[in-house]
């Protein structure tokens, strides 16, 4: 009834036009952004907009816009939306390849799950937990979750959970080599999904009916069910099924002896691909038009299609090299993990006499574990079948694709749009008193600002010496507002060169604006601000420390005004997501703790030391 109500809220107030993907998007921001709608219709619109829109092209804004949810959940109490939010940031992290963190969230998540008696959302946890330990290669334990998952669906009635559970489930099957009961359960996944709004799962399901026929030989009957996951594709414009499909009815007609054909899907998929940018799908159908070419005694075209076969090929095969590796080192420490558990647990049982008991703990232990290591799901949308059809090197593509984009999305939201309005009524009040002087100046600083701003948004890194500047024009604008109630002071140790060291441009601002606005702008009498970058190892430390009135205070302050808090929370859940990409990227930490101090608050922010080459 909440997803209705919402529904009718927004079509209401958008008249015939609100089928269009934009104006869906806005109408749901502005259900988000609308405080006096209750706080699980506005979180029930960032469900909207986190899985409609983002987690399945943007997976790491997805993680973003969730730990909104996440904040304001907490806040008001609310475990329902508390659980999604660490579900969705689950899957987010699930769509990246990360799945250390993506265990960890799905951990959290299930608990709630399990505490509020949730059954629909514990079956969904129980399959996601399945694919993480399947991918760690712990298919025994992934059984248990499939099957308690498909238990749970059973005595709830709930097809829509057992649909997508079969999906996975019949993955590890397939790959384990028992493809008759694979067959058995993607058809049975495939009459669960006829329901609307299960398109995708039924899409997946087909699509993964035709590989089994295929690998059973039945090229007829494989060719029929990817046709009918092509159909189902187009209707609801998936571009990852749709080179998939296209690339293995291309695949099917390839094995008929229909080269043409093949070389219609195949450069149809290649199409898709490129459009889409999916280097692992290129990468495929590239060799597929390669050998519909050959096939077709056409060497002079066959060449191009192999060159860039071997061309992405290598390209990807770099970033796997790197990811395996980490990949490696995870599988370790989880075993290493279940390794201790269960010598632990063994000395438990050595006390024990009885038999029965014995059994029941083993039993509880399975439970617990089922449990314990998480895996809160997708809350039905898409992504649980995530680890089925689209395999890891297409996700860390799709990532690495994605990185770039969100880093610059990142930098620009972070400059507060309040501070560029604010500075604006500052010009026009220097304007009006006539004190010429003072607006030219301030508006040669916040001209050059923005500009900086611009420029640096066009790079992951700039030159620290750059940042100092920004940084600098910031700090000095918002002194002059403050009517010069604070000085500051940045001071950079000598074993630094500005010029050399590379940094994320303004990722330190978020920092500095609430050292400003909640410690030093609420001061009595002067304050002061200081700014200490020094090297620590192969890291920067970037010590940004306020003699303000301190955090506890300022908290007090705040729960009067929740929109102060909120901003506070969405610049610190932004700047979070950027500086996991820093770590990603470069294999070394990056992140930021509060500390309290005697007067004031301090914040450590640690990045990887980076050099100009």
């Amino acid at each position: 009834m909440l997803r209705l109500l919402i529904l009718l809220m927004i079509c209401a107030g958008l008249g015939p036009s609100w089928n269009t993907k934009a104006q869906e998007l806005d109408s749901l921001w502005r259900v988000w952004y609308d405080e006096s709608l209750p706080d699980t219709a506005r979180m029930q619109a960032m469900d909207y907009i986190t899985f409609d829109h983002y987690m399945f092209n943007k997976p790491d804004t997805a993680y973003v816009l969730a730990g909104l949810v996440l904040d304001l959940a907490r806040r008001k109490g609310n475990t329902k939306y508390e659980a999604w939010a660490l579900n969705a940031q689950g899957a987010s992290l699930q769509e990246t390849g990360d799945y250390p963190r993506a265990l960890d969230h799905f951990k959290r998540s299930l608990k709630i799950m399990e505490k509020r008696g949730d059954a629909r959302r514990s079956a969904i946890g129980h399959s996601n937990v399945g694919n993480i330990l399947h991918e760690l290669g712990e298919n025994a334990e992934a059984k248990i979750h499939f099957e308690r998952s498909l238990e749970l669906g059973r005595a709830i009635g709930d097809t829509a959970s057992q649909g997508a559970t079969l999906i996975n489930y019949a993955g590890l099957l397939r790959e384990s080599g028992d493809t008759t009961l694979a067959l058995e359960m993607y058809q049975t996944a495939t009459l669960f999904n006829e329901a609307p709004g299960r398109e995708r799962n039924k899409c997946i399901a087909l699509y993964n009916l035709g590989i089994v026929r295929a690998l059973k030989k039945d090229y007829g009957q494989a060719s029929i069910e990817y046709d009918r996951a092509n159909e189902l594709a187009r209707t609801i414009g998936d571009a990852d099924l749709l080179a998939m499909v296209n690339r293995g009815l291309g695949s099917m007609a390839l094995r008929m002896g229909k080269p043409a054909e093949a070389l219609a899907h195949g450069q149809r998929s290649l199409a898709i691909a490129r459009s889409a940018s999916l280097p692992w799908e290129m990468m495929e159908s590239a060799h597929l038009v390669y050998d519909a070419y050959k096939a077709l005694g056409n060497a002079a075209l066959a060449l191009p299609a192999y060159e860039l076969h071997v061309r992405m090929r290598d390209s990807l095969q770099k970033e796997e090299d790197r990811v395996e590796v980490a990949r490696a080192n995870v599988r370790s420490a989880f075993r290493m993990e279940m390794l201790t558990d269960s010598l632990e647990h063994r000395t438990e049982l050595a006390q024990m006499e009885n038999e029965r008991m014995i059994e029941r703990l083993r039993a509880d232990r399975n439970r617990n574990r089922a449990w314990g290591l998480g895996g809160g799901g997708v809350l039905l949308v898409g992504g649980i079948s995530a680890f089925t059809i689209s395999d890891r090197r297409r996700r860390k593509a799709r990532y690495e694709r994605d990185s770039a984009e969100l880093e610059i999305q990142a930098l620009r939201s972070q400059m507060n749009p309040h501070f560029i309005f604010n500075a604006l009524n500052s010009i026009s009040a220097f304007v009006q008193e006539n004190a010429t002087n003072a607006a030219v100046s301030f508006l040669a600083r916040f001209a050059r600002l923005m500009r900086l701003v611009l420029e640096n948004s066009r790079h992951s890194e700039v030159p620290l010496k750059d940042d100092l500047e920004a940084l600098d024009l910031y700090l000095h604008l918002e002194r002059i507002r403050c009517k010069e109630r604070f000085d500051y002071q940045v001071i950079v140790d000598p074993s630094l060169d500005p010029e050399m060291v590379l940094v994320p441009p303004l990722v330190s601002q978020p920092f500095v604006e609430n050292a400003i606005w909640h410690g030093l702008a609420q001061k009595e009498d002067k304050g002061h601000l200081t700014i200490h970058l020094s090297k620590q190892g192969q890291n920067l430390l970037m010590i940004i420390e306020d003699d303000g009135i301190g955090r506890g205070k300022s908290a007090d302050k705040a729960i009067a005004a929740d929109t102060t808090r909120r901003k506070q929370s969405l610049g610190t859940a932004i700047t979070q997501a950027r500086l996991d990409l820093v770590g990603k990227k470069h294999g070394r930490s990056a992140g930021f703790r509060y500390m309290d101090v005697a007067q004031g608050t301090r914040v450590e922010l640690l990045l990887p030391l980076r050099l100009d080459d």
